[in-house]
């Protein structure tokens, strides 16, 4: 997989198509497909597949991620949580099985 800039990732992220670029990048996987920024610890946006609907991680990391979450924010974004909410939507398999749980 090819690196792209900063500057076309927003458009691979509203197509939904893995890649990487510097400190970026994004994984498509059964249920959802996920951009990243430096490493799985921080998603920045999450796409669930069984509800059709963009998730955001509304938590500011630095200025440089900002730069990122705002260069690759897709077209339609329903939902924000924080970056422990989403890691544990993700962990649980979906939004609908967190939101189900979230109290338990």
């Amino acid at each position: 997989m090819a690196k792209i800039t900063l500057r076309d990732m927003q458009a691979e992220v509203n197509g939904r198509r893995e890649f990487e670029g510097n400190s970026v990048f994004s994984k498509i996987g059964d249920n959802f497909y996920t951009v990243y920024s430096y490493g799985y610890h921080f998603p920045m946006y999450v796409y669930d597949y069984a509800i059709g609907k963009w998730i955001g991680n509304k938590d500011k990391y630095s200025v440089t991620t900002s730069k990122q979450q705002s260069k690759t924010r897709p077209d339609e974004v329903s939902f924000w949580m924080t970056t422990d909410e989403m890691k544990h939507m993700i962990g649980k398999g979906g939004f609908v099985e967190y939101k189900l749980r979230e109290d338990i």
